[in-house]
C-alpha cells in the first residue's frame, strides 16, 4: 500500500459526501483487475492513498452500495455488485457449466467502463440501458425510461431527468450505440 505518498488526498470528502475523482480512482482497480474480487492491500497498491484514507473511502463506497464487501479472517475482500456471477446467484456448482449466453460486446463493455460517470449507480444505469438494448433491440426513449429506469434509478428523482442528464449523453458518446429516428440501438458492427 502506498502508506509514505506524498500525493494522498482523501477519499471522502470533509463533509462526508461523495469526491467523484477519488471514487474513481478507488473503483479502477476494480475495472482494470483481472480478478473481480480485491483485497484492501491490493486496492491500496494501485491508488495514491494512504492506508487509512483508502479504507475510509472503500468503507463509504460500500455504505452507500457501489461496493460490496466481505470479511475473510482478518481481511476484508471488496468487489463491484454485478460485476461477479455470484451476484446472479447462478455461480458455478460441482459438474455444472455455463456458456456464455450473449451480453455486450467486449468493445462496449469496455468503453461503458470507461466512461467519465459521475457515480457508480449512474454507470450501472448506462450498462442496463445497454444490456435491454442487447436483449430487445432498438427501443425509444420512452421505453428505456419505463423498462430501465424502475430499476437502475441512480439517485435521480424522475425518469426524464435521469435519460437527460445521465442515460442519453452517454448512449451518445459510445461507439457501440446508434441513435436511430425512432431511438436507440446497438450498432450492429
Amino acid at each position: 500500500m502506498t502508506q509514505d505518498s506524498e500525493e494522498s488526498p482523501s477519499p471522502p470528502t470533509p463533509d462526508g459526501g461523495p469526491s467523484s475523482l477519488a471514487d474513481d480512482s478507488l473503483l479502477r482497480p476494480f475495472r482494470e483487475a483481472d480478478d473481480p474480487v480485491l483485497t484492501t492491500e491490493e486496492v491500496g497498491n494501485a491508488v495514491p492513498y494512504r492506508r487509512a484514507p483508502t479504507v475510509e473511502g472503500l468503507e463509504r463506497l460500500a455504505d452507500e452500495g457501489v461496493l460490496k464487501r466481505k470479511r475473510i479472517g482478518e481481511e476484508t475482500v471488496w468487489w463491484l455488485p454485478g460485476h461477479t456471477a455470484t451476484d446472479e446467484q447462478r455461480g458455478p456448482m460441482p459438474g455444472t457449466t455455463y456458456d456464455y449466453d450473449g451480453g455486450l460486446p467486449r468493445q462496449l463493455e469496455n468503453d461503458i467502463s470507461t466512461l467519465s460517470a459521475p457515480s457508480e449507480p449512474e454507470r450501472a444505469a448506462i450498462y442496463a440501458a445497454c444490456h435491454y438494448l442487447a436483449e430487445h433491440g432498438p427501443a425509444s426513449s420512452e421505453t428505456l425510461c419505463a423498462e430501465v429506469y424502475p430499476d437502475n434509478e441512480a439517485g435521480y428523482d424522475d425518469a426524464s431527468s435521469w435519460l437527460r442528464e445521465c442515460v442519453r449523453p452517454a448512449l451518445a458518446a459510445l461507439a457501440g450505440v446508434e441513435h436511430v429516428e425512432d431511438g436507440w440501438r446497438l450498432d450492429p458492427e
